[in-house]
């Protein structure tokens, strides 16, 4: 079977427009070069911004988390919290927790709206809100007391309240 010539591209030659004729495999090549360069390009740039993010980067989010306790530090530092993580590790990155029982809790300065008794006010001054706070739970290396060997198990962002 033949390969037909297409009319596909066109290009300016001075004043006139003149159509090319391409064959399906070379426009099925140009697309798929077009195609992995702008992938590779994408892929470029998220390596670049993920290396141009530094320990330093961390530290500064990790002490800025630590002074003012905000949400939008804690959520930037999510993505460094992994299982492999033990209590000491977490609490350098964060600090102390809030509290601590079953689960330990780190506070931040958003709330979650739950009841407005005016619907036409809505605001965290006239409603009632819970704060949202990242809540985290380890295995335990002794069942009794918390060790700083202590394993992350699991974490997540929540409304705290009654």
């Amino acid at each position: 079977m033949a390969i037909k010539p297409i009319n596909l591209l066109f290009v300016l030659q001075g004043w006139k427009i003149k159509f090319m004729k391409i064959s399906h495999i070379k426009v099925i090549g140009l697309f798929s070069l077009a195609l992995f360069l702008i992938l590779a390009g994408c892929a470029f740039l998220i390596l670049f911004w993920n290396a141009s993010l530094n320990e330093k980067t961390v530290t500064q989010l990790s002490a800025h988390y630590k002074q003012y306790h905000d949400y939008k530090s804690l959520v930037a530092l999510l993505p460094y919290l992994n299982y492999t993580m033990k209590r000491s590790e977490v609490e350098d990155l964060l600090g102390k927790p809030t509290a601590c029982n079953i689960r330990c809790f780190y506070d931040t300065d958003e709330s979650f709206i739950v009841f407005c008794p005016d619907k036409s006010k809505i605001s965290r001054a006239t409603c009632q809100s819970f704060p949202i706070m990242l809540g985290l739970g380890y295995n335990s290396v002794d069942k009794n007391t918390e060790s700083p060997q202590d394993q992350l198990a699991g974490f997540g962002l929540t409304p705290i309240g009654e």
